[in-house]
Parts: structure tokens; sequence; C-alpha cells
């Protein structure tokens, strides 16, 4: 991509002034595609835009609880979705385990009930 200098403008400066111009002209019109670009500056921003990325996964895979080589595991749940089954386009019955009790709640448009709760975890049927 060559740049197109005009240098009419300084041609009432003194000469130096012009020659100067001419010379950056020169020199940008044929000289490499980096004239005129900090490789430093661009080097650091470049840095800073990728330390900012990993910053960014880290938080989001911290804050929504997913784990990996680096991530300790989410060894402490104490909430545990069992099963859940949808009953119509707006009502829905969830099995939850809390630690050492299991609750069964309803949710539909006016909101949550609880149906049933017992102490100890929630047993699979028998076939």
């Amino acid at each position: 991509m060559n740049a197109v200098i005009h240098t009419s403008w300084l041609q009432d400066a003194p000469s130096g002034a012009s020659a100067a111009a001419t010379g950056l002209a020169a020199s940008m019109g044929a000289g490499s595609a980096l004239a005129g670009v900090d490789l430093l500056r661009t080097g650091l921003a470049l840095a800073f835009c990728l330390a900012l990325g990993i910053g960014a996964i880290f938080v989001i895979r911290r804050s929504h609880g997913i784990s990996g080589k680096w991530l300790p595991e989410a060894a402490t749940r104490r909430l545990r979705v069992v099963e859940s089954t949808r009953l119509s386009a707006r009502a829905s019955l969830h099995l939850v385990e809390y630690g050492n009790r299991t609750v069964l709640l309803a949710s539909d448009a006016s909101g949550i009930k609880l149906l049933d709760a017992q102490d100890g975890p929630a047993t699979e049927p028998k076939s």
C-alpha cells in the first residue's frame, strides 16, 4: 500500500522543509510497508490484548463453575438436580438433592412450590 503525500502546500516554506517533505514522501512511497509503525508498541498492545482475553476466559470459567486442569474441582457442591420433567409448556417437576435431603419442586407460571421433602438421598425406582 503506497501512501500519497501532497507537498504543494509546502512550496512557500523554506527549502529545507520542502526537501524534508519530499524525502518523507519518497521514503514512504518506495519504502517498506512498516514505515511509521512502532513495532514495540504494536507488540505490547498485542500482548496486552492476549492477557486481557486469557483473564476474561479465567473469570468466566470461574464464575460458571467450569473446571479444567488448572482449576480446582467443584467437590463441595451440595445441590444436585437428580431429575427434571416438563409437564406442560409452563409447568415442570424437579427432584433436587440438597445435602442429605431430597425435595420435589413444582415450577409453573405462578412460581415454585415445594411438593415433598424427605431425609436421605433419592432412591432409584425398582424395575
